[in-house]
């Protein structure tokens, strides 16, 4: 692994339910930080960043390999509901569980993934 320094692109998943998603990119990010650690600073990030209040709030605690580039994109608008191995376990890199350049992650509430696996109901209003 080298020194240098990755763009990451970031999908808050608010609702599963509602479909409500914002993206913020992550710039010079190094990929031996650890999840957790990552997670921290996306959270400190969301804060600055020009999304709507209610994305600032929510409680989000997990990441999700969505896509890599130039790879295949999942069907679900929102974020594929299989391949739970693509949940990135926290204690571990970035580099170690296959993140690279121009990943997409997404960041969520695991339960309410969990929930959504268990019914997946969509809503419009």
């Amino acid at each position: 692994m080298n020194d240098l320094k990755i763009t990451i692109n970031i999908k808050l998943v608010k609702s599963f339910t509602y479909r409500n998603t914002k993206n913020i990119p992550m710039k010079n990010v190094d990929l031996s930080e650890k999840v957790e650690d990552f997670i921290e600073g996306i959270k400190r990030a969301i804060q600055t960043a020009n999304i709507p209040p209610p994305f600032k709030q929510h409680m989000y605690d997990t990441l999700k390999i969505e896509q890599q580039a130039h790879g295949a994109k999942a069907n679900d608008p929102i974020m594929g509901m299989e391949h739970d191995e693509l949940i990135l376990k926290p204690g571990e890199s970035l580099y170690d569980q296959g993140v690279r350049h121009e990943t997409e992650l997404a960041l969520f509430n695991f339960a309410e993934y969990l929930n959504y696996k268990k019914s997946p109901e969509i809503k419009w209003e």
